[in-house]
């Protein structure tokens, strides 16, 4: 599901950085950024 989500995330995601699609896809499922990807991870 996670590998899914990041993909279609990402497409989302296109004025964020491009530079690191991780960071990208956890961005995009909530929208702060920082914050998701330490809970995410």
């Amino acid at each position: 599901m996670d590998a899914l989500q990041t993909q279609t995330v990402n497409s989302t995601t296109a004025p964020q950085p491009n530079y690191i699609p991780g960071l990208i896809a956890v961005v995009g499922c909530d929208g702060t950024g920082k914050s998701t990807l330490t809970t995410d991870w």
